[in-house]
């Protein structure tokens, strides 16, 4: 349903630049997974209020066991001597622009984690490069953002 919707959007406006569809996305992208999510029962929501006004939504895995093995496959893969397959090398390499390969790594340094990422990517060719750098830089900008 949300790829539906994002290709209906691609019709509609095709001449955008990368940059600006990822600032189009973000406006809906946390609604929409979090609903996938839902719907799938992976995450359950979890109502909060804090303060007088303050008030949302969280999201908790429905299976702790589910969630730590996703964690758990990743760091394997990453360690593991046979290639990455192209979506682990995406997976990998949008954890590492958002500074979570320490992490995925089992916390042990990611020098080593970073150029297999690095490798990996090398093999893929440009586009995946390009997305990785629009979204390190989108990261970049939420973070300074945040601060100002």
């Amino acid at each position: 349903r949300t790829c539906r919707a994002l290709f209906e959007a691609l019709a509609v406006e095709p001449h955008r630049n990368l940059r600006a569809w990822l600032d189009f996305l973000s406006r809906s992208a946390t609604a929409a997974v979090a609903s996938r999510l839902v719907v799938s029962g992976r995450v359950v929501p979890v109502r909060y209020r804090r303060g007088l006004l303050g008030r949302g939504t969280a999201y908790r895995p429905a299976d702790a066991d589910d969630a730590y093995w996703r964690s758990v496959r990743l760091s394997r893969t990453l360690r593991d001597p046979l290639p990455l397959s192209p979506g682990d090398t995406l997976l990998a390499g949008f954890v590492e622009v958002c500074g979570l390969l320490p992490v995925a790594s089992d916390g042990d340094g990611a020098a080593w984690a970073v150029g297999r990422v690095e490798r990996a990517l090398a093999r893929m060719g440009g586009g995946a490069n390009e997305l990785l750098d629009t979204v390190r830089l989108s990261v970049g900008d939420a973070v300074l953002g945040a601060l100002t």
